[in-house]
């Protein structure tokens, strides 16, 4: 993998958008590494998504605003949606999204269509405290292929030389995070650690830290406590 993912901090100000329609409707690749993608929605209006197939398992987090599918399920900011690969989801948001997607490996599970069928909340997602990290984690998503977690961190705590198998992205949505290897993270930007690479990181700034954190394949921490439950 190429070692200058670790290098950047991505943000959609860096970037042309992929997609730009009269309603409005704009989308970002903001980052990939490997087969795990984020991408940004963007829309001011009401706008339509398209009914279509994709290959990838897909979290979707209501950043600002609202997302309604055609099959009922409906999600304010704060909340997210699974969608399983090659079945049909048409719907319409308004605000931003962050869509966090993953080619599944072969040889992968099955997912059952229940994951489908809920929308997800931050009072119903398993929450416990990860002290190698200083920080609260909220369990959102995980299946063989990856996993998504919400991270929430006091301003002034740190970490030190973590490292895991996972390819991993982490998207901040509110705080300030500075790496030890120079990157310095801000609200909508995005950074790539790469697997078995250490990182340490400090929180700055006097509000707290909320990020999402994808990894692929899932964390076997996060797999474990979900077979736990």
């Amino acid at each position: 993998m190429e070692l200058a993912l670790m290098k950047k901090v991505f943000r959609i100000a860096d970037i042309e958008p992929f997609e730009a329609l009269p309603s409005g409707h704009t989308a970002w690749l903001l980052t990939m590494v490997g087969n795990l993608s984020v991408v940004i929605f963007e829309s001011k209006e009401e706008a339509e998504f398209p009914s279509f197939y994709h290959q990838e398992e897909e979290f979707i987090y209501v950043l600002r605003g609202h997302l309604e599918y055609d099959d009922g399920r409906v999600a304010q900011a704060g909340e997210a949606v699974f969608n399983l690969p090659n079945i049909k989801h048409a719907g319409k948001y308004n605000g931003q999204l962050i869509c966090i997607r993953v080619f599944p490996e072969e040889g992968k599970s099955v997912l059952s269509n229940d994951l489908m069928r809920e929308v997800m909340r931050k009072e119903n997602v398993k929450m416990f405290y990860d002290a190698r990290i200083m920080s609260t984690r909220r369990l959102w998503v995980a299946t063989e292929s990856f996993s998504v977690v919400m991270i929430e961190s006091q301003p002034g705590s740190t970490f030190q030389s973590i490292k895991h198998p996972e390819k991993e992205i982490l998207y901040l949505i509110q705080g300030h995070l500075e790496y030890e290897d120079g990157r310095v993270v801000k609200d909508g930007e995005a950074v790539v650690n790469l697997p078995n690479m250490p990182h340490s990181v400090s929180r700055k700034g006097l509000r707290s830290t909320v990020s999402l954190e994808a990894k692929a394949p899932a964390d076997p921490t996060i797999l474990e406590i979900l077979r736990e439950q």
